[in-house]
């Protein structure tokens, strides 16, 4: 059987990651044929010493603050697999979810196979559920987009060797310029729903802040004009905008959520004006810092 490094960016994860690395702890895969790779960016937590309680996770402790995409390449770097599983702290895989990926790429031959994301609810309510059909939509972005998440992403070291580090300086989706630039290069993308996951919908502060981290990536796009993929980053914020449109927004919830009335609908429209608020202040405050630079 291959040998897969399954690679987790973590910092102050404390709540979750003990229920992420119990899942890993069982699944059918192999154990002699694969290895657990946690990368903690400066916790101020227990999330260290919880993944140093169990004794198959191999940590690397930051010693410096940097972000999600510095982890994944340190974890990256030291992966002793032929293949890399990534998924969140957050996330719970079922336990097919190594067995599934990996017979998905073998069986279609492909060198990068992004897996079905299932959203848990913490509460019902308009962020949450306006953040369930928003982010993280990896079928969606696989078959239209031609990208994917690092959430729930297999692929081939060579591949990361080939397209190279992830952008540790753009705070948007280096995963999906890292998936877009890769099939630039002619490595192929599919979808697996099997290889499945659970991820927590984020509640209003999370999802906010998550647009607007999105708005200072594709603003902070524009301070690099090497870009490989203009696409994916500034040139796309008008994309954003349409999730303006209520008309859209009501289609996605009559097909994910059809049982809820009208009072809530209102709610997570509204809700959606503000995130894409959030979204374009966070665009506006790159951009105008990169004009300074000019």
């Amino acid at each position: 059987m291959p040998f897969i490094s399954i690679v987790v960016p973590a910092h102050d994860e404390e709540a979750c990651i003990g229920n992420l690395l119990s899942a890993l702890e069982v699944q059918t895969y192999p154990r002699e044929c694969f290895e657990i790779i946690v990368v903690d960016d400066m916790s101020s937590d227990a999330t260290r010493s919880i993944a140093m309680s169990y004794p198959r996770v191999q940590l690397i402790a930051r010693t410096t603050k940097t972000n999600q995409w510095a982890c994944m390449n340190a974890g990256i770097r030291a992966a002793k697999g032929e293949y890399i599983a990534s998924t969140d702290a957050d996330c719970i895989p079922g336990p097919e979810w190594l067995v599934n990926g990996m017979a998905a790429m073998q069986n279609k031959r492909s060198d990068l196979c992004a897996g079905g994301i299932t959203f848990t609810f913490p509460v019902h309510s308009a962020a949450t559920i306006y953040d369930s059909i928003t982010f993280l939509q990896q079928e969606y972005l696989v078959k239209h987009r031609h990208v994917a998440c690092t959430a729930n992403l297999f692929y081939y070291k060579a591949v990361w060797n080939a397209v190279g580090n992830f952008d540790e300086y753009d705070g948007s989706n280096p995963d999906f310029a890292f998936t877009a630039e890769a099939i630039a290069k002619g490595f192929s993308l599919i979808y697996a729903s099997n290889a499945h996951i659970t991820h927590p919908a984020r509640k209003a502060k999370d999802s906010l802040k998550k647009a607007f981290v999105i708005g200072l990536g594709k603003g902070g796009a524009l301070r690099n004009t090497k870009k490989n993929c203009p696409k994916i980053q500034g040139a796309s914020l008008p994309l954003a905008i349409l999730y303006l449109n209520p008309l859209l927004l009501i289609r996605r919830l009559t097909v994910s959520h059809a049982d809820i009335g009208a009072m809530l609908t209102m709610r997570i429209i509204a809700f959606a004006y503000v995130s894409i608020i959030a979204c374009v202040v966070g665009f506006l405050r790159a951009f105008v810092r990169s004009t300074k630079l000019l």
